[in-house]
Formats: structure tokens, C-alpha cells, sequence
């Protein structure tokens, strides 16, 4: 009888093996009943109706690019969910959990999924167009918020109920300001080729006109450079400003120490790319990581110190940003590596200097992560009287001054200029404050993030003053 029994249960086993393994990749087992994603309407999106054979990107009948990721996905790594199922982006080995692919008209994504499921539960693009996220930095999103540091659509696939388009700039979805495409029209699941986490792998594909953005965001065309990040949620609906989020795609979630910081990871990796260069095949690469410059930048110098973390080879570019004029450029010979860029171009009192870094494989950094602002050879500017800083506000108070116009700019501890401020005598919001001295004392107040309730965060913080001559106190 034993003999028997696991006889049976073996050829359960096997047949259970065989019936996962025998389907045949690049088949469509939950169709849109449309022909936008099954072009040919033959019920597979592999070229032909053979499936893919090799490789489930190249053999694909849609020709999607892989989206930018810094690293390859992680199996298990969700913060809810079953470990490699509906919630867990899973990967090839060629960074690649999800791709995309605009045709002109439609915008395309498809999502590698551990296994497919007939739950109902959320799968998201998260898309910055504006090239502002988080809250510090010279590119913070002044309408980041805790929920969302600096989205401004998110689309969303919700399984059996629809794909949505939601306007997230600042705040949390709204069933006012969307694009619904209700039911199965807009999405479909498939096959993969790839067997990460021991069964088929699944493909979940759906699309939106491109359209549905720029009726949210009229800014937005096919040519606006955008950045992607993906999430899977554990019940039918969007990630932001949900507590139900499950995986970020391309990097480990698990290392991250939270989920803002596991997108702003993915975000600042990822080279801004048009609907317009995906459609031109042109690939989207990793973005090198900002190099620091050295020291001051006054209008004697002539040559400036630049350091890079990234690999041998990578070439470094000094550039007046005011202008829009190369000063120069060095390749490194090591890693991490210090390089001097000598330079005969005259620079003048208040242009900014900033430095980029290539590196082999990848797209030049931002150029704004080290700005240095040209000063007055020689110069000298005291500094201001430590802020007080108040429960929402800071408190900047500058004595012994001439009469001028001067600005002054808060630092966190770290180095990094502060979240942004909105100054009670001068419109929008800013980090640094500019205001005109009488002599021989000048006050001046701002508070925290715009608001009286947003208090400022726990901390360290100073305050620097520039004069008109562009001398940057200590």
C-alpha cells in the first residue's frame, strides 16, 4: 500500500511539474479581447504563434524596451504576499521586471510577475515628468509630500476591474482628476518564457493612450523626457498613498530602509526618457552618479579638482551652466578617482560652475548635484547670527550689514541646502531668501515647507549669506 501511495504521489508530482512547465511561453491565457496588444490576434505575444523560444524580449511581438533599473530584481523581497506570486516582480538576470513601448498613439507596459493570479490586486507605473523628486537636494519636487515625493501620474492596472490614469501631483489619487478604463479592454496576461521562481513566469500587459497624460497634464507630450518606477499592490488599486504596497521593481526592497527611499533610489537612477525615443529604439540607460567639485570657485580660477566614485574610464565634464559653455573634460584612470580640469574661459561674479560624470554604459549625470556660484576673487562676507529656529519657522537675523541686497540660503547639517521654504515677503517657494538691507541690521523669516502646521523637522541646521558680489559668508 505504501509502495502505491507514493507511487500516486509521485505521478501527481510529475504531472503537476509537466502542466506548469508545458504551457506554451508567449501564450495569452487571460485576453483583452482586443487586437492592441495581440496585434495580429493569433492569442500570443511572441512573434509567431511558435511562443518564445529563447528569449521573451526579442522573440516579443510588441517591441518593448526594457524599463531603467539599478539593479536586477530581487526574488521575495515583498513587504506582504506570498514569495514569488502575484505581488512579486521577478527578473531574467537582465534587470528587466518590466518594459514598455510607445507606437505614437498607445503607451505600453508589461510587468514579469512571479505567477499569475485570478486575485484582484494592483500593478502600478509611478511616473515623474517635471525631473524634481524628494524633498533636499537642488532638484526637490516642491510639491513632494510624505505619501508622494514627487509623482505626478501614476497609471494603474487594477486586475478585473480596469486600467486607471491618475493626475498624483502633490496629492493621493482621486476618482476626479483620472482617465478610467474600466474592464478587460485596456489589459491581458501571458506566458513568459522564464521560470524564475520554479513555474512559468507571467507577462502582465496593459496600455493607455497617450493621451490620457496630457488630458491630466497638458505640459506632458510625447516628447517630455519622463521617469518610471513600479509597484505592485495587494489590493485593486493605486500605490500612492496606499498601505498596501508589496514590491518595488529592480531593486531590493528589503535594503532600502523604506519605501521613499527605494524610489527615489530607482528615480535618480533612471535617465528621463521621451515616449518619442522609445518609439525611436533608442535605449535607455543607468544615469552615472553625480561627481563633487572641490573647494570655491572664484572669477580667478582657472582650474577646479572633481571626484567620482564611478568606474575607470568615466569622463568627467566641467561646465559654466550659466552659459552653457564646456570649460573641459578628464577621463579617470581609477576608482574612485580625482581629476583636475585646467580652463582659459573667463568666468563672471554669480554664474554657476557645475561638473557631470560619464561613465562607460551609462548616460552623464545631472550637473546640478555640485553647482559652486562664481565669487569675487578674495572676498569676504560675514556670516549671519545662528537662526533661531521655531516650531514651523526659522528666524534668520543678520547684523553689522551695509545697505545692499543679500540672500540667504539654510543647510542641513549634512551640507545639503534645506526643503524648500515659502518666504513671508516674497512669493513661491524657495530654499534661500533674498532680501534688501537698510543697514545696519536686517531680519528676515520664512517658515518650513510653505505652512504655520508643517513643523520643521528634527535636525541640524545653518544659514549662509551672499552678498550682490556673489561672496558666500562662512
Amino acid at each position: 500500500m505504501k509502495l502505491l501511495k507514493y507511487f500516486f504521489s509521485s505521478i501527481f508530482v510529475l504531472v503537476f511539474i509537466f502542466s506548469a512547465f508545458a504551457q506554451t511561453p508567449g501564450l495569452i491565457y487571460d485576453p483583452s479581447g482586443g487586437t492592441v496588444l495581440d496585434p495580429d490576434g493569433n492569442g500570443y505575444i511572441s512573434a509567431t504563434n511558435a511562443g518564445f523560444e529563447f528569449n521573451d524580449q526579442t522573440e516579443s511581438e510588441i517591441p518593448y524596451q526594457k524599463m531603467i533599473f539599478p539593479a536586477p530584481e530581487p526574488t521575495g523581497d515583498i513587504s506582504r504576499g506570498p514569495v514569488g506570486g502575484f505581488g512579486d516582480f521577478v527578473d531574467s538576470g537582465t534587470e528587466d521586471p518590466a518594459q514598455y513601448y510607445f507606437d505614437g498613439t498607445n503607451l505600453f507596459f508589461r510587468m514579469r510577475i512571479g505567477a499569475g493570479s485570478s486575485a484582484s490586486k494592483g500593478y502600478s507605473v509611478m511616473i515623474d515628468t517635471d525631473q524634481k523628486f524628494g524633498f533636499t537636494g537642488p532638484n526637490a519636487d516642491p510639491d513632494a509630500t510624505a505619501n508622494n515625493p514627487g509623482f505626478e501620474v501614476e497609471v494603474s492596472l487594477q486586475t478585473n476591474f480596469g486600467v486607471y490614469v491618475y493626475n498624483v501631483d502633490g496629492r493621493c489619487p482621486n476618482n476626479t482628476d483620472r482617465v478610467a478604463h474600466p474592464g478587460h479592454s485596456n489589459y491581458q496576461k501571458a506566458l513568459a518564457l522564464s521560470t524564475i521562481t520554479g513555474s512559468r513566469n507571467s507577462f502582465y500587459d496593459f496600455y493607455i493612450p497617450f493621451s490620457d497624460l496630457t488630458t491630466l497634464l497638458p505640459s506632458v507630450i510625447s516628447s517630455t523626457p519622463l521617469r518610471m518606477v513600479i509597484i505592485t499592490v495587494q489590493n485593486p488599486g493605486p500605490a500612492i498613498c496606499s498601505n498596501a504596497t508589496a514590491d518595488v521593481g529592480g531593486i531590493d526592497d528589503q535594503n532600502c530602509g523604506s519605501l521613499a527611499a527605494c524610489l527615489g533610489d530607482v528615480v535618480e537612477n533612471y535617465t528621463p526618457t521621451s515616449p518619442d525615443n522609445v518609439q525611436n529604439n533608442v535605449t535607455p540607460l543607468d544615469r552615472s552618479n553625480c561627481p563633487t567639485i572641490s573647494g570655491s570657485v572664484t572669477d580667478a580660477t582657472t582650474s577646479v579638482s572633481i571626484t567620482t566614485d564611478e568606474p575607470a574610464g568615466t569622463t568627467l565634464t566641467l561646465y559654466n551652466i550659466t552659459t552653457s559653455t564646456v570649460l573641459g573634460t578628464v577621463v579617470t584612470d581609477a576608482s574612485p578617482d580625482t581629476e583636475v580640469i585646467s580652463f582659459t574661459a573667463q568666468t563672471t561674479i554669480g554664474h554657476s560652475i557645475g561638473a557631470t560624470a560619464t561613465a562607460s554604459g551609462k548616460s552623464e549625470s545631472i550637473n546640478n548635484c555640485s553647482l559652486k556660484t562664481v565669487v569675487a576673487a578674495n572676498c569676504t562676507q560675514a556670516p549671519p547670527t545662528v537662526p533661531t529656529i521655531g516650531n514651523s519657522a526659522y528666524t534668520v537675523t543678520v547684523t553689522g550689514m551695509a545697505i545692499g541686497t543679500y540672500t540667504i540660503t539654510v543647510y542641513n547639517g549634512d551640507g545639503t541646502v534645506a526643503a524648500p521654504m515659502a518666504g513671508t515677503t516674497t512669493a513661491g517657494v524657495a530654499n534661500s531668501f533674498t532680501f534688501t538691507s537698510s543697514g545696519p541690521t536686517a531680519i528676515a523669516t520664512w517658515n518650513y515647507s510653505g505652512g504655520s502646521n508643517n513643523k520643521l523637522p528634527n535636525g541640524s541646521y545653518y544659514a549662509k549669506v551672499t552678498n550682490s558680489a556673489g561672496c558666500e559668508s562662512g
